[in-house]
């Protein structure tokens, strides 16, 4: 062991450096002043850094530069060595110098990748400057605001003063008319109230005018049509015309009759909303329907259909209003064609739209034609009492929903029905 200490620092097995320069004293005398200024220089850095870092404790990467002190000072005693093997050959020992020296460099290299980023992120000394100096005039700028602000402060305490009492005044007026607007209220109630009685009372009263005014009518009806059959053949043309227009009379009274009693029994009739089934009632509209529609060719497509929290009598007559609406208004050369189907659900809605390729109608004419007794063709080109979009329009109304219509002439017709999927909606 001791062999190989003293190998390392003394060694006979190798020349001296400066044989290799043949013993010229310029050539060494260069090598060894040299050697020794980059020497002195590379020691003198090392402390120079730790001068620095002692004087300023908030430099950052404090690490990287004692890395660098390490690595400066390790290769100064790598030239220091290079001076010492002219005249002794200690190459083992300046090895292992230049390999610890290797060490250092190496490490200090891969520090410096992942730090070279942060270092650049760092605001060079212009721009603390800049921020120094803008910086200063915040802080001007603040004083002066805070000044204006104490200024606003007093200004504002003597307005508060003088609008507490404004409001002091105002709050006793408000209370004066909040109690104004209570009896007003309680008086609007009351109106109110007495507005659904009349309204109760008159849909009573249309129900029950409706029905008596059928007795009569069934009498003139069962009259003229024995009339008719017993004494038709002793009429002249004028007669049998005249006898015919009162049958005809007749029976549009009796059809009018009847949609006012179906109109007037929407809010009438209160027998409790559950479940129903749309395809089952689609289904039983077509069956009551059968004749007519095979009279007429008609074609009806039902896609699936929901099922909804209502009153299933006024679903079936409002779907069966729609579907006679599409049959009746057709056009004469093609045969009727009705799609029943989901349009579309939002929230605890629905939307049903019920399609048609009938005669259509100009969309300004939307809205009017969902009011009662509202019209756009005479008796002569279609028959009806003008109250079957209306019935619909009240049914929906009752179970919390809306109806649209929109067409356009010779392009069918397209109603859109929105109703409540669950209870809670309808009234």
């Amino acid at each position: 062991m001791f062999e190989f200490i003293k190998k390392v620092f003394v060694s006979s097995d190798f020349l001296p450096h400066a044989h290799c320069y043949l013993g010229n004293t310029a050539v060494i005398r260069l090598h060894v002043i040299s050697d020794l200024f980059i020497t002195l220089a590379y020691y003198s850095i090392p402390i120079i850094l730790i001068y620095f870092i002692r004087k300023r404790q908030d430099i950052p990467f404090r690490g990287l530069f004692f890395m660098f002190g390490a690595f400066i000072l390790a290769c100064g005693t790598t030239h220091l060595m290079e001076i010492w093997t002219l005249w002794f050959p200690a190459y083992w020992l300046s090895g292992v110098i230049k390999a610890c020296t290797a060490i250092l460099s190496v490490t200090t290299a891969l520090i410096l990748i992942p730090t070279t980023p942060k270092a650049l992120a760092l605001r060079s000394p212009s721009e603390l400057e800049a921020a120094n100096q803008e910086l200063e005039k915040q802080i001007l700028k603040r004083t002066l605001i805070e000044q204006e602000l104490q200024k606003t402060q007093e200004e504002l305490e003597k307005r508060v003063n003088e609008r507490t009492l404004e409001l002091f005044q105002a709050n006793q007026e408000l209370k004066k008319e909040i109690s104004e607007r209570k009896k007003f209220e309680l008086a609007l109630e009351f109106k109110t109230q007495e507005l659904e009685r009349s309204n109760k009372e008159l849909e009573h009263f249309a129900y029950i005018t409706s029905h008596d005014l059928q007795e009569p009518l069934y009498v003139i009806s069962g009259f003229t049509d024995t009339l008719k059959e017993q004494c038709g053949s002793k009429l002249d043309k004028e007669g049998l015309f005249l006898l015919g227009r009162i049958q005809k009379a007749s029976h549009r009274m009796e059809l009018l009759i009847r949609d006012v009693l179906q109109f007037a029994r929407v809010n009438i009739q209160q027998k409790p909303f559950e479940e129903v089934d749309l395809n089952s009632v689609i289904q039983e509209i077509i069956a009551e329907l059968d004749l007519r529609i095979k009279d007429t060719h008609t074609q009806i497509k039902v896609e699936k259909l929901p099922v909804l929290y209502a009153n299933k009598n006024q679903m079936i007559q409002l779907f069966q209003n729609l579907i006679v609406n599409s049959i009746k208004f057709r056009n004469k050369d093609i045969s009727p064609k009705i799609t029943i189907k989901t349009f579309g659900t939002e929230g605890n809605f629905v939307d049903i739209q019920v399609k048609d390729n009938g005669i259509g109608f100009e969309q300004e004419y939307s809205n009017e034609i969902l009011e009662p007794f509202k019209r756009l063709h005479t008796q002569e080109e279609y028959e009806g009492s003008g109250l079957g979009l209306a019935i619909c329009q009240k049914i929906v109304s009752r179970h919390g929903g809306k109806i649209s219509a929109s067409s356009s002439p010779h392009q069918g017709a397209l109603f859109v029905v929105t109703l409540p999927l669950r209870k809670g909606t309808a009234t």
